[in-house]
């Protein structure tokens, strides 16, 4: 069964990771303003399903997908 998310937000990361650096909360609605250039080097993917459509002990596969091309598959395990 496809489950489309509820809520889907975008953190982009601009800069270099950094060991134990928290998300920005409350996550952003917008991605952040960045002035100048600067090179996109990651993201989260934040995204909320329906609880109700939720197995508490399924295993899911989670696919980041644009314009029908899948470019990320992963696995849930619940």
């Amino acid at each position: 069964m496809r489950m489309l998310p509820v809520v889907l937000e975008r953190v982009p990361r601009y800069g270099p990771r950094l060991e134990g650096t928290p998300l920005p909360y409350p996550f952003p609605l917008l991605p952040p303003v960045v002035a100048g250039t600067q090179p996109l080097l990651g993201a989260t993917i934040l995204a909320a399903f329906d609880a109700d459509h939720v197995n508490p002990s399924g295993t899911y596969d989670a696919i980041v997908s644009e314009a029908g091309k899948e470019l990320a598959r992963g696995r849930v395990v619940l």
